[in-house]
């Protein structure tokens, strides 16, 4: 049987560099077979599987080509004519496309708080094929010393990204945990520029509460925040040591290596991500968001969220001058875009996003 989303009568793979790379594809995804013209993302492909994916490309091929192209190009065909390129990666820019095809107004997702938005590209199956899709990232990773001092100026400089690929609205947003909170912003900005936001969700986002402002306090809530993302998906070791209350300075350090095997990536390009996560956690604590007119979609991670928890309504009513409609979704915040969760909350982003069609 074929995989699901296999063209199944597209044509097969032409030459021996098209069959391995199907067979790689095929590898990756887990499943036994793939045509050379079948979408990598429709088949059920995700952020780590696409790292792992081309980890593999490039050593079968020593070739430097980058997680992006998986991205611009799903397919083992793409892939193989783009093989010769021998291109740097820049899958950490600031404006990620994901899918750059299709007449629908583009989605553009917030990363959330470890800067990185390609964990969006497991929206690619959900999301209208005729919908591009971009994903914001964080400046620092690669220009450290361009970080933002506050949400606004990040949001001021997403919105120029956005602005550079449609110049008029209507628009739609996206951000998970602290990328919902710097969209909210980013839609407080087109509005305040006339422009209209025709779709804004928060994927389980909410924003801080007013606690003390003290410096020492937020440096511990920052590496708490960032430890509290990462930990979910960490190696048991890693977990165990945590239990046992390591310190998170130690704790950093370790997942900071684990990080590094597990994305394929060197140490001091994960360390580069910790450092800007640990900065954005920073500016989210200070942060008092404004008001928005438009309505907004909340999906709420809801396993393990303690009953008295604050609900979406609750928290974004004071900045949500239109209506705020709550999908819940029964997974982790950690795992929403991982395959539980987002295949709860695809078809209802999607649902949304045809609306506002």
């Amino acid at each position: 049987m074929l995989p699901a989303g296999s063209t199944g009568a597209g044509r097969v793979a032409g030459t021996p560099q098209e069959q391995v790379l199907c067979s790689l594809f095929a590898e990756a995804l887990g499943v036994p077979q793939v045509g050379p013209d079948d979408d990598f993302f429709a088949l059920g492909g995700h952020s780590l599987l696409a790292v792992r994916l081309m980890s593999t490309v490039r050593r079968t091929f020593g070739t430097e080509l980058g997680l992006r192209a998986l991205f611009e190009t799903p397919t083992a065909a793409g892939i193989g004519a783009r093989l010769g390129e021998g291109a740097a990666d820049n899958s950490f820019d600031v404006l990620l496309p994901l899918r750059t095809t299709g007449s629908a107004e583009p989605v553009f997702c917030v990363h959330p708080v470890l800067g990185l938005s390609w964990n969006y590209a497991a929206l690619l199956a959900h999301v209208g094929a005729e919908r591009p899709v971009y994903g914001l990232q964080a400046r620092g990773i690669t220009e450290p010393d361009a970080r933002p001092e506050s949400i606004e100026e990040m949001a001021e400089d997403y919105v120029a990204r956005v602005r550079a690929v449609q110049p008029e609205g209507p628009y739609h947003l996206l951000g998970w945990s602290l990328g919902g909170t710097v969209a909210h912003a980013m839609a407080r900005l087109l509005e305040k520029d006339g422009e209209q936001v025709a779709f804004l969700a928060l994927l389980d986002s909410y924003p801080a509460d007013d606690a003390a402002k003290d410096p020492d306090v937020l440096d511990a809530e920052a590496e708490d925040e960032v430890l509290a993302a990462l930990l979910p998906g960490a190696g048991s070791a890693v977990r165990d040591l945590a239990e046992r209350g390591a310190e998170r300075r130690d704790l950093l350090a370790l997942l900071r290596a684990e990080q590094a095997q597990r994305l394929h990536l060197d140490e001091d390009t994960v360390a580069a991500v910790l450092d800007t996560a640990v900065h954005s956690s920073r500016l989210i604590r200070d942060h008092t968001p404004g008001s928005v007119d438009c309505d907004v979609l909340f999906v709420t991670a809801t396993r393990d969220r303690p009953a008295d928890a604050v609900t979406a309504r609750e928290a974004w009513q004071p900045y949500v001058a239109g209506a705020i409609a709550e999908h819940r979704v029964d997974c982790r915040h950690a795992d929403l875009l991982a395959a539980e969760g987002v295949a709860a909350l695809g078809p209802a982003v999607a649902e949304a996003l045809d609306g506002d069609a």
